[in-house]
């Protein structure tokens, strides 16, 4: 969203529905939630979400990321590119499908030599 305080809801809905998931699925201990966010007064918010998670989630402004990429592009072009493609994450956006009635009860591992 274009809207900071529209984009950070969704952000925090995310991470509240990642919490909210049977403990069966949820994520290992061991795992890092990266929560972009615009606004600073929302970094309170997923602070306070992230002393409930059993899973660590790092609050990065992304105003604050692109300046220090735009430094490193400047400063050092190859390592400033290599960090725009880092923080870009292209290709890696949520897409939600229905499941075919074949992979409902089954774990991910279960049905994992089926994804390309």
């Amino acid at each position: 969203s274009e809207d900071p305080r529209i984009a950070d809801a969704q952000v925090v809905e995310t991470l509240l529905s990642l919490q909210s998931l049977d403990p069966n699925y949820q994520m290992q201990s061991s795992t890092t939630v990266i929560a972009e966010l615009r606004t600073d007064d929302t970094r309170n918010v997923v602070m306070e979400i992230d002393t409930k998670s059993k899973t660590d989630i790092l609050a990065v402004l992304s105003g604050d990321a692109i300046d220090a990429a735009l430094v490193q592009c400047a400063l050092f072009p190859p390592v400033g590119s290599a960090l725009i493609q880092l923080i870009s994450f292209l290709g890696q956006n949520f897409i939600f499908l229905s499941v075919v009635d074949e992979f409902v009860d089954h774990t991910i591992n279960e049905i994992f030599g089926r994804f390309p």
